[in-house]
């Protein structure tokens, strides 16, 4: 299937029309995306099981893909940005073309006259985080209960709406508002705060590292957070129609033959050992949107 879908992307890419664009993306995505690829086209990547693969590396590499099976070949200028928030108002107002990184649909729903919103890559019910903390802390550690979460003080950005909004109905003792992923992770490896949400990675322990932060997921308990996750085309763009409509159609492909499902898999982000794991907050208490 791998070799399959290689050549099927090679196939279209070299059939398909070239459409060169500028990209902001996070500035964390943007190094760990040029660390992934290591010198390879996002249209070669058919394993995710590799060093530096997360959900967004993930949704980096497939958003190229589809919108390539669709019969556009993206030759993407890549900029680092700040975070999502701008991105997204970039995108509603026309500067940039698409995000290749997805957005939460409550975010998106809002700017429905100024964007289109793509079918969801990862869907309601399919997001599950984990709790990382210092592997110092060992308090947070010892968790195991949603009383024992509340207790500690908590780190996200008012700009992740599901992030944040997850964060206000669990109510932890304190929740700081930083924008910034590598501040977050810094001030949780160093104790000044206790907990923060990441994604599962592919091996165990799920640990996390960079230059100035070190974290680990409390193992044995899991946060859901109750929104899917879909890509941002722009309406005022020129290409925006054209460029969403083979999207559409390359994700449409993708999840037909199990690509979207496998890619997250392999890069931990639906990870099969965390089944069993405590969900503090199941959808039964959470409000529909």
């Amino acid at each position: 299937m791998n070799k399959l879908l290689l050549l099927c992307l090679l196939v279209f890419s070299a059939q398909a029309e070239t459409l060169k664009t500028v990209i902001t993306v996070d500035r964390d995505v943007f190094e760990d995306s040029r660390r992934f690829l290591n010198g390879r086209d996002a249209l070669e990547i058919t394993d995710f099981s590799t060093e530096y693969a997360r959900r967004d590396i993930v949704d980096f590499v497939l958003i190229q893909q589809a919108v390539a099976l669709g019969g556009i070949k993206l030759v993407v200028k890549l900029e680092p940005g700040n975070y999502d928030a701008r991105n997204l108002r970039s995108i509603s107002n026309g500067l940039l073309l698409i995000g290749l990184d997805t957005f939460w649909l409550s975010e998106l729903e809002k700017l429905q006259q100024q964007i289109f919103i793509s079918d969801p890559l990862i869907r309601r019910g399919e997001f599950i985080a984990g709790v990382y903390t210092s592997p110092h802390n060992s308090q947070a550690l010892a968790v195991k209960s949603l009383t024992q979460l509340k207790k500690l003080s908590a780190i996200s950005s008012s700009h992740w709406h599901a992030d944040w909004t997850t964060w206000q109905r669990i109510t932890p003792e304190k929740l700081i508002d930083d924008p910034s992923w590598p501040s977050q992770a810094k001030l949780v490896s160093r104790g000044w705060v206790d907990v923060m949400l990441a994604p599962f990675l592919p091996t165990l322990p799920f640990t996390m590292r960079g230059p100035d932060y070190e974290l680990i997921a409390i193992p044995g308990v899991k946060v859901g957070l109750y929104d899917s996750r879909h890509v941002a085309v722009s309406r005022l763009h020129p290409d925006g129609e054209r460029v969403y409509a083979a999207l559409q159609s390359g994700l449409a492909q993708l999840r037909k033959e199990g690509r979207i499902v496998k890619a997250y898999t392999e890069a931990g982000f639906f990870h099969p050992a965390v089944a069993d794991w405590t969900l503090l907050n199941p959808i039964s208490s959470q409000t529909r949107h």
